[in-house]
């Protein structure tokens, strides 16, 4: 039974900005100039999997671990907000997560943005309402941010539910590999990276957005 709806944030419940092309070439241009060999990298791919591919490097050559994970997020904070006030919402979110609520679903958000982008960019969609629990990149050690399973182990801890009883919402595979990892349940939507055929690939179930959440889980009572 589902006692907790988790979401994630960008392309999920807002629609944002962010330079994510710019983001990935200075995350990839700071790991150079902090030791981890250009060949291994790749300005076009996903800053995530630059991280795990820096964070072999530097476990294998014995380079500070905690420092890149520090300097990335700096970046990716940095970029985040200069675009946040253009943050707009999913239509029909705020309507959902209330409707959610009143039906005393749990409710939170675990996202990869920073505290203070996320704080910010929901402010600007006029969804920063009350959620039970709200985990930002930069509130534990980065490495533990979002795909993490720990991640979603500390958002059902939070909301003292078990792990098995939450639904993850995101709009990509990073959002169904923290899921599904640590236990939790997971359903894709169309509203932000991954198109239809994306979830299929990847064996997901999915939604067009984030509106028809409360009739599906209507008939999971």
């Amino acid at each position: 039974m589902i006692r907790a709806v988790i979401f994630d944030l960008d392309g999920t419940l807002i629609y944002n900005h962010t330079n994510f092309m710019k983001m990935r070439r200075c995350v990839v241009e700071k790991l150079i100039s902090e030791g981890i060999p250009e060949e291994i990298l790749d300005r076009s791919d996903i800053i995530v999997n630059n991280m795990a591919q820096a964070e072999k490097y530097a476990k294998e050559n014995n380079l500070n671990i905690s420092k890149l994970y520090s300097a990335a997020g700096e970046i990716m904070s940095r970029v985040e907000m200069e675009t946040v006030d253009l943050t707009t919402p999913v239509e029909g979110a705020l309507d959902t997560i209330i409707s959610l609520q009143n039906e005393c679903y749990k409710t939170g958000i675990l996202t990869r943005g920073s505290r203070q982008y996320a704080e910010s960019a929901l402010k600007a969609a006029n969804l920063d309402i009350g959620f039970d629990v709200f985990i930002c990149r930069d509130d534990y050690p980065e490495e533990e941010a979002k795909p993490a399973p720990i991640a979603m182990q500390r958002a059902a801890e939070a909301m003292r539910v078990e792990v098995s009883e939450c639904l993850y919402l995101g709009d990509h595979a990073i959002d169904m590999k923290c899921a599904v990892s640590a236990g939790a349940q997971f359903l894709g939507v169309l509203t932000g990276a991954y198109t239809a055929e994306d979830w299929k690939k990847v064996g997901a179930e999915y939604i067009e957005k984030v509106t028809l959440l409360n009739s599906l889980l209507s008939l999971d009572q």
